[in-house]
């Protein structure tokens, strides 16, 4: 994936929830840099669990900034919970962007990515060491339908200097 002229080689680890990569959680968020915040816009309770896991980040990280983006999924449903403007206010909150998502069209997810790459990026530049190789991992935060909760941890790699010089 090239983001802003400069080539990223995106490795995603998908746990999909699955109970046994729970231990693991704050391991991937320990060595992550960066963190998708994922909710269902028809989810209300996808909504309200989110600060729960930013704070999550937060401690494993022991830092009070973490590139993060916020990011309502399923806007392929007209059924919405969470409108667009509340989303938006508690990003403003944070202090991260906001993007609107559909994985079913993919709508939007290209974006989110790229949003996500240009925090890490940000945060670099002012100063926040950069652990494990530039290791980026994206905590993905969902509820399904029965209220069971999901979390997918995606792994990104950025190796543009490698692929540069393989060039």
């Amino acid at each position: 994936m090239v983001i802003d002229g400069e080539i990223c080689l995106l490795d995603i680890l998908d746990t999909a929830g699955q109970e046994e990569y729970s231990a693991m959680r704050d391991q991937y968020m320990r060595t992550g840099e960066g963190f998708l915040c994922v909710f269902a816009v028809n989810n209300s309770k996808s909504y309200d669990d989110i600060n729960q896991y930013r704070e999550q980040i937060k401690r494993v990280k022991d830092a009070d900034e973490v590139p993060m983006v916020l990011v309502g999924n399923k806007v392929d449903l007209t059924n919405r919970s969470v409108c667009t403007e509340e989303a938006k206010s508690l990003a403003h909150s944070y202090n991260i962007p906001y993007v609107e998502t559909s994985a079913k069209t993919r709508q939007g997810v290209e974006d989110a990515f790229h949003k996500l790459v240009r925090e890490i990026r940000k945060s670099n530049l002012v100063g926040i060491p950069s652990t494990c190789n530039n290791q980026v991992l994206i905590s993905q935060i969902r509820l399904a339908s029965k209220n069971l909760q999901h979390i997918e941890a995606l792994s990104l790699k950025q190796t543009e200097s490698n692929l540069k010089r393989s060039w």
